[in-house]
């Protein structure tokens, strides 16, 4: 079927220059598929991994008409999920999640500027358990990637399983993190890592608990620190539901942004 696609990439300028390309007109029919995946664009081609409805993915490459040019299949991507993409020179690297029975594999795989893919290397594994998933996130540039699983051992306490991938996707560390935590008062917010490596794990009030006021604690973490630095910050009538995290690379400062909840007419305010 055709659709209109609007896409818009920019590569950091830590990598090559600004820019930003919008494409408007309708895909030429070349099949039938469940999900595309824009990688990127060279020169005058746009590559995209397209997932069939059969489930054998292919690469697609366009021009700027958005005429297909040619496809390939994409063997290195057998039910996996994408989830950084980094353009250099003339191949595109992708790091991939590949789930398997009790495991994700996470795996290098390169794209070819014929958009030919190939396997790499395997880059790091991670058992998994029934309904304790790995969450994964990444810092702003894409510096560091860092999957998280949180255990609840105890009523006061949260363990919180890690690993860390660099910038060159190879493991930088793993480990375990341990927070006070009440599963009846508290709530645990998205992890966050910034450009320098640095966790930020942020706990606060269930929303509609009976306390007037809020302590948000915001615990950080980096490689080679001894102990999580804490910090306790109180929120009065006015009750955080859930944090955004921006990292000013410049000041070295983490922001955090929060809808929040007036505690008066308990409704969210802004």
């Amino acid at each position: 079927a055709r659709f209109l696609l609007l896409l818009t990439v920019v590569t950091c300028a830590s990598r090559a220059s600004g820019q930003q390309i919008a494409f408007s007109n309708p895909f030429e029919r070349i099949g039938v598929y469940a999900d595309y995946l824009p990688l990127r664009t060279a020169g005058d081609q746009l590559f995209i991994l397209a997932t069939g409805v059969g489930g054998a993915p292919e690469i697609l490459v366009y021009n700027t008409r958005l005429e297909p040019v040619k496809r390939n299949a994409a063997t290195a991507f057998p039910n996996s999920n994408p989830l950084s993409i980094r353009p250099e020179g003339d191949h595109t690297m992708v790091l991939a999640e590949f789930p398997g029975p009790g495991m994700n594999i996470y795996r290098s795989v390169q794209i070819d500027s014929n958009g030919s893919p190939f396997l790499v290397k395997d880059l790091a594994i991670l058992n998994t358990k029934p309904g304790m998933p790995w969450s994964y996130v990444k810092s702003e540039q894409e510096q560091y990637h860092l999957f998280y699983q949180v255990n609840n051992p105890a009523n006061d306490s949260l363990a919180i399983e890690f690993m860390v991938l660099g910038n060159d996707w190879e493991v930088w560390e793993t480990g375990i993190l341990e927070i006070p935590f009440s599963s009846e008062f508290d709530r645990l917010n998205p992890l966050f890592i910034d450009d320098n490596g640095r966790m930020w794990i942020t706990v606060y009030d269930q929303p509609m608990n009976y306390k007037l006021g809020s302590a948000v604690r915001v615990y950080s973490y980096s490689k080679g620190d001894v102990k999580m630095e804490a910090a306790i910050l109180p929120v009065h009538e006015n009750k955080p539901v859930q944090f955004y995290f921006l990292f000013d690379n410049v000041n070295k400062v983490a922001i955090l942004h929060a809808l929040y909840l007036d505690f008066h007419e308990r409704n969210i305010k802004g």
